[in-house]
């Protein structure tokens, strides 16, 4: 299923919203965004209509919606045809941890930040298909871990506070306006971009949930890249998509191998 945001409801919105509405599900199902340049996936795309099962419009405080319900089985099919990896249903999740830091000030988002930064987030998981969620911050959180300890990315305590989420994987980003953006930039007279607050945002990724009590779990950490900008949600949108691409390299299942696993089954 997929939801477009709509503005009427003719027929010529209506075949564009559709078109999204496949993307999106392609997307959802095979993991990364640059499975739409398959040519297989674009011809199926110029008969999205033999894919949906049903669509309807709703409401939303957002506005109207086209909400379409695509055939599973033809979807996964033109997955296998196109020879393109499919991301199950059963999907890791993802605990997040993000730090904002606001010239000499830091602090630790939480689901219910007075921000957009954690609304993007769940809007991400929901497009994706990701399970992310964010710490709650409370007491517990707040006696277990510390700012100092997410920006150093101490692997130790930061797997001891994550642990009560009992997350598959674990994800820590850092957003600044200040110490993360190189020095000489900021000395640049750089007349009217210096007008604009610029940013800069990085991530790693703690990448085997099986290690959080091991005191070498630094050596499962994965770095990812540093992107600078004046858009915060744009540049925490391009690093959310960076990590959803780094654990479906772990998750997907090739349609074209044979896929076999060992299961370890405990504490039933």
């Amino acid at each position: 299923m997929a939801k477009v945001n709509v503005s009427s409801q003719t027929s010529t919105e209506r075949s564009k919203a559709l078109k999204a509405a496949m993307k999106g599900v392609i997307i959802k199902v095979g993991g990364k965004s640059s499975f739409l340049q398959q040519p297989t996936i674009k011809v199926a795309l110029k008969n999205y209509n033999s894919y949906v099962r049903q669509y309807r419009y709703q409401r939303e405080k957002e506005g109207n919606q086209l909400v379409v319900t695509f055939d599973e089985d033809k979807i996964n099919k033109l997955l296998v045809q196109a020879n393109l990896p499919i991301w199950g249903s059963l999907r890791p999740q993802v605990l997040l941890w993000v730090v904002n830091e606001q010239g000499l000030s830091r602090t630790i988002l939480s689901d219910s930040t007075p921000s957009d930064l954690p609304e993007l987030v769940a809007q991400f998981s929901q497009t994706r298909g990701l399970p992310i969620i964010m710490p709650l911050m409370d007491l517990t959180d707040a006696t277990q871990i510390s700012v100092s300890d997410l920006w150093g990315r101490f692997s130790q305590p930061i797997n001891t506070a994550s642990s009560r989420y009992i997350p598959e994987a674990i994800v820590i980003i850092r957003i600044s306006n200040s110490s993360l953006i190189p020095e000489t930039e900021s000395e640049v007279d750089c007349e009217l971009l210096c007008q604009q607050e610029n940013f800069a945002v990085d991530w790693s990724f703690i990448s085997d949930s099986n290690q959080f009590d091991n005191i070498d779990s630094e050596r499962n950490q994965e770095f990812g890249l540093k992107y600078q900008g004046v858009d915060k949600a744009k540049l925490l949108k391009q690093v959310l998509g960076d990590i959803t691409d780094s654990i479906y390299k772990r998750y997907a299942l090739s349609t074209t191998t044979s896929n076999e696993f060992i299961i370890d089954v405990a504490n039933i």
